[in-house]
């Protein structure tokens, strides 16, 4: 975004967002009955991912009053799709089709004002599973996140945010009544709310909420990120950043990084630990050894392989324009984890950007993952020095969408720029609570 001296920013045209679906089975050992020649027990439900029949989201505040608020919803069936409103109990029905993804434009009045408790959540459920993906647009000041069903969500999390300009913020989303939440900030301070279902409550804070430790004692939702940031400090300029926060018990270990397209100088990462002594390698050199809440903030040029002794949370940043003096701004996203790589991404370009997605597969594998039908050349993809079981591509696309698939499961960012404006976000998380 443009320091735009606090004025009104030019509406600009709506976007779509990019959205993702996947889901795989998982084999199970062979049953006694199965090897008396009984009959073979059911086989086991795939792992939890970001598919879902129920979701209850929000948005958070951006910079100023947003152009847009959205949701593009898809599955990879038909299925009919109810959308309620909180704050007065009003619903609306949108039916999808098969592998297309449907935009649904949300009145600005859901969005999150201040400190606060408010009638703000946003419930989504449907007759079959369906990918929710949220955008929350501002000319200048945009991103986007994945939403995670309510079968994902748990009681503890951390927050992520990146604060200098505007204030980190967070959002802890109710889906019973008489949620008890407590949350600590780095600084020391420390408040507790209790929420009913459809309520939300968010928190802004002019100093530091990365690495809050939020916990209650039912199953929450949580968004965190910035109004409007720098990242890095010095680099102009300013961007809404979000991302819902993935539960504690669905962190993981071992990650590829991939360096965002057209940046020059490497791209902003954080990692965070939940455990005491979490020691963080990068090609197998420590660079940190962190306890629970703390982070470790690092530019990272090219393709790295990330491993940690205890889980953590991974995130990377889209570095402010002036950074490189490339078109771009600041975005945040998740990073997909080894363990969360999916067979099948479909995307749904914006409109207005040029977009990218960042692809991680098995190095014995990448001539086997196909765009739209077609297999992407091999000589896309580099091998990663540190960890060359693995090789990565950036590719950009039209606007449209897409569909990525492969034999095996593979990890995928989807993001784009345009003037002073980004946005990205993993566009499919298959996560497993340990």
């Amino acid at each position: 975004m443009k320091y735009m001296n606090f004025k009104t920013a030019t509406l600009m045209l709506s976007v779509s967002a990019v959205l993702a679906l996947t889901g795989c089975g998982s084999e199970g050992v062979q049953s006694n009955s199965q090897l008396a020649g009984g009959t073979p027990p059911p086989p086991p439900p795939p792992p939890p991912s970001n598919k879902g029949k129920v979701f209850h989201t929000g948005f958070m505040q951006n910079y100023d009053t947003p152009d847009k608020l959205a949701f593009y919803i898809s599955s990879d069936v038909d299925t009919d799709v109810n959308i309620t409103f909180s704050d007065d109990g009003s619903m609306v029905t949108e039916h999808i089709t098969a592998n297309m993804a449907k935009e649904v434009v949300i009145d600005d009045r859901m969005m999150q004002i201040g400190t606060g408790t408010e009638n703000k959540m946003i419930e989504i459920s449907a007759t079959e599973n369906i990918v929710v993906v949220g955008l929350n647009q501002l000319q200048y000041t945009t991103d986007a996140f994945l939403s995670l069903p309510d079968r994902i969500l748990s009681t503890e999390y951390y927050v992520a945010g990146y604060q200098n300009i505007m204030d980190d913020e967070f959002s802890v989303i109710a889906i019973e009544d008489n949620t008890a939440v407590n949350y600590r900030l780095p600084d020391g301070t420390s408040g507790s709310v209790t929420l009913n279902k459809g309520e939300t409550y968010q928190y802004q804070y002019t100093g530091e909420l990365m690495g809050t430790h939020i916990s209650s004692d039912k199953n929450i939702a949580v968004l965190s990120g910035n109004q409007c940031t720098d990242v890095p400090d010095d680099a102009y300029a300013c961007d809404h950043i979000v991302e819902q926060m993935l539960p504690v018990d669905t962190w993981e270990k071992t990650f590829i990084t991939v360096p965002l397209a057209t940046r020059i100088g490497g791209d902003t990462f954080r990692f965070v630990a939940s455990v005491d002594g979490t020691q963080i390698k990068v090609d197998g050199t420590v660079v940190a050894t962190l306890n629970a809440g703390q982070y470790h903030e690092m530019m990272l040029d090219g393709s790295k392989y990330i491993e940690a002794n205890h889980p953590i949370m991974a995130l990377q940043y889209s570095n402010g324009s002036t950074y490189d003096d490339v078109t771009s701004d600041p975005f945040m996203a998740i990073v997909p984890a080894i363990n969360q790589f999916d067979t099948e991404h479909i995307i749904q370009t914006p409109t207005g950007f040029t977009d990218y997605v960042n692809i991680v597969a098995p190095t014995a594998n990448v001539g086997d993952i196909m765009m739209d039908g077609a297999a992407i050349a091999s000589s896309e993809f580099t091998t990663v020095p540190g960890n060359t079981s693995f090789s990565t591509a950036q590719i950009q696309i039209d606007e449209g969408s897409h569909d990525f698939t492969s034999s095996v499961p593979f990890g995928l960012l989807g993001y784009g720029f345009a003037d002073y404006d980004s946005y990205g976000y993993p566009s499919s998380l298959r996560l497993t609570k340990h």
